[in-house]
């Protein structure tokens, strides 16, 4: 493992932390829309807003542990 975070990027790990929970509240409501939706293209629209979440989620993640010096999972043995 790495070292502690500076002091400095607190605020960041704060607001990407925050970011990361409302982009998961996202993906869950889109998913839920998606199940509720009848037409297909209804479907398709949330399952694609849901991916872009998913996408988002993955950057935030990597920015959070890029500041709290974590590695990556490919990155561990």
């Amino acid at each position: 493992m790495g070292y502690p975070p500076r002091k400095k990027d607190l605020v960041a790990i704060r607001c990407l932390t925050k970011a990361i929970q409302d982009e998961l509240h996202a993906i869950n409501k889109y998913q839920t829309y998606m199940g509720e939706a009848e037409e297909p293209q209804v479907k398709k629209h949330f399952c694609e807003l849901m991916n872009e979440e998913k996408e988002h989620v993955a950057e935030f993640t990597a920015a959070l542990f890029e500041l709290t010096n974590e590695p990556l999972p490919e990155e561990v043995d």
